[in-house]
């Protein structure tokens, strides 16, 4: 089974990966890796290190960060890099981990195109129609 590892800038691993398993319920091999101001990226690099080692068990990890460009993302890019057998999706959101956490028995690459499809798929624009609008819409 795939590992997932979350990480972001201040407790925003923590905070999503709570949320969850508030929702979908405690998650094996779930690694969440928070990076706080006090934080060095060195520091956060050994901190993701030691998450990729807890949750890998040979099926790779599945790395999801905050921002794009952001110094999370960063490290996680550069050691997948390094190791190898790592994905790495930024702009993550919670239903992207979410559809992920059900599907991890899949190999690592084909997981990862199904994260970025999740992710750019789950952010919508709420719209209020008035009952005429959806009236036309629908032919009425």
């Amino acid at each position: 089974m795939v590992g997932i590892l979350i990480t972001g800038h201040g407790i925003f691993a923590e905070g999503i990966g709570s949320s969850l398993e508030v929702i979908i319920g405690e998650q094996a091999q779930l690694a969440k890796v928070n990076f706080l101001k006090e934080d060095s990226t060195e520091t956060l690099k050994e901190k993701i290190i030691k998450g990729i080692e807890e949750v890998d068990t040979g099926d790779g990890v599945m790395i999801f960060a905050d921002l794009v460009g952001g110094s999370p993302f960063k490290v996680a890019a550069m050691l997948s890099l390094e190791k190898g057998n790592i994905e790495v999706l930024g702009g993550t959101n919670i239903q992207s981990i979410m559809e992920i956490a059900f599907m991890r028995e899949i190999p690592l690459k084909e997981l990862a195109k199904k994260a970025d499809q999740a992710a750019q798929n789950a952010a919508q624009l709420f719209e209020l129609k008035v009952k005429e609008e959806m009236e036309e819409e629908e032919g009425i």
